[in-house]
């Protein structure tokens, strides 16, 4: 008899205490994803990369003496040649 209390005290206290072990616990609502973002974030993460690296080796470039157009397509080049393993690296 005192097993069965034991037993069933236990129980209570996992289920009262919400405890993530009870095979039956619910977790709660999920997030919902924000429609606004795309489910490639990793493109997008390698396409701000990208923008941001050719802008400062443009600028690094035109601080050197070349002209803007030619500083922004040797930064381009360059990128894809050091970063030819990224998505951003293979886009236009």
């Amino acid at each position: 008899m005192k097993r069965l209390y034991a037993v069933s005290l236990a129980t209570f206290a996992l289920l009262g205490a919400g405890c993530a072990l009870w095979p039956f616990s619910n977790k709660g609502p999920q997030p919902k994803r924000d429609p606004d973002r795309s489910p490639h974030v990793s493109t997008q993460v390698e396409l701000e990369f990208r923008q941001r690296w050719v802008e400062k080796r443009s600028a690094d470039l035109i601080a050197q003496g070349m002209l803007p157009d030619a500083a922004h397509d040797q930064a381009l080049g360059e990128f894809r040649v050091k970063f030819g393993y990224t998505h951003a690296a293979k886009m236009p």
